[in-house]
């Protein structure tokens, strides 16, 4: 019976919003009715008024730039930058602004204003620096880098999304580091060819910089496991942050090969291992830290990149220690801190 009575319920609503016999939500005694972009505003009229104006001049803006063409400025799953920046340490938020306003401290910037500075790449020498040659250089240090986050990329997305085509083509089209257009490595599957068109529209840099197509949500919704507590929205929450972090990644290993000395009396390796566990580290999501220990995801990222490897390590060890800690509370322990002591 519930069946039949939800069947006729739908047809009626169909048949309704053909005929537009349906009421409208303006009514005849309301005494002020607002309007943004079309839609009648219902909350706070404010906060409405506020987030149009703000994205009518993004638009703008990010068209001027040549960073996104105002015809495909919704086609960028907004929210979802917007989302994650919130779940990270505020210097890294600091950067992402810098690498997506075109900012970001690279020869092609230095160099305006010290012109002792050459504007070109210290990594692989390439005359003029710009922020999207961070994910493109083709420094071997640096690529050998890239390649590991794509590893990362690639054992997460095995781990949360069961179609194994829409795997390969991230995999691949991360692997070229801008070189190929995701058409270009996309197999002859409808859902993926549609998937890599939208995509292809916004492009490698704003993919890296976590500014990915809507598009992403529709074509995972099919892929999560049955099982899987993630909803595509949650799941391209996690997709962003991952290449958030491969960016800042490579920033944070362009700085260290600028400041690079073999004064340590480490290896090549040696370097290159404390490097990546550094990396590693700084993915901690601040909530895994007992609140006394967030201070070190909370320094200056930069310096930590450019320092010396004694400072790396010694970094490394406070990190692991405090997360040792947090884990010790989290199975009933109970941690003394400075204010703990005696006298304090």
């Amino acid at each position: 019976m519930n069946v039949v009575v939800d069947s006729l319920a739908k047809q009626a609503l169909i048949a309704s919003v053909a005929g537009k016999d349906f009421i409208t939500n303006d009514f005849p005694l309301e005494a002020v009715r607002i309007s943004v972009g079309g839609m009648k505003v219902t909350g706070d009229a404010l906060q409405q008024i506020s987030e149009h104006w703000g994205k009518g001049v993004a638009r703008e803006l990010f068209h001027n730039k040549n960073i996104i063409d105002r015809t495909y400025f919704d086609e960028a799953w907004w929210g979802g930058s917007r989302a994650v920046m919130k779940e990270f340490p505020r210097m890294f938020q600091v950067f992402v602004t810098k690498q997506t306003s075109r900012f970001c401290g690279t020869n092609r910037q230095l160099s305006r204003y010290d012109p002792s500075v050459l504007n070109k790449c210290p990594s692989c020498g390439q005359n003029d620096e710009p922020s999207g040659h961070i994910t493109r250089c083709p420094d071997p240090g640096r690529r050998q880098m890239w390649k590991h986050s794509v590893a990362e990329m690639s054992d997460w997305l095995a781990r949360t999304v069961t179609d194994i085509p829409f795997r390969y083509m991230i995999t691949e089209y991360l692997q070229h580091q801008g070189s190929k257009l995701m058409t270009e490595c996309s197999p002859s599957l409808p859902h993926l060819q549609n998937l890599a068109t939208q995509h292809d529209r916004l492009g490698w840099d704003n993919f890296v910089e976590g500014r990915i197509s809507t598009y992403y949500l529709r074509t995972v919704k099919s892929s999560l496991p049955l099982r899987s507590r993630l909803t595509p929205t949650s799941w391209a929450r996690k997709f962003v942050r991952q290449l958030m972090i491969g960016t800042h990644k490579q920033w944070l290993f362009r700085n260290a090969h600028v400041h690079y000395k073999k004064l340590d009396g480490l290896t090549t390796a040696e370097h290159t291992r404390i490097f990546i566990r550094v990396s590693e580290l700084l993915c901690t999501d601040l909530r895994d830290l007992l609140p006394p220990h967030r201070f070190l995801l909370n320094g200056n990222f930069e310096a930590l990149g450019g320092g010396s490897a004694t400072n790396r390590q010694h970094w490394i060890a406070a990190m692991e220690s405090a997360l040792t800690a947090a884990e010790y509370v989290r199975t009933g322990g109970t941690v003394r801190t400075d204010n703990d002591r005696p006298g304090r």
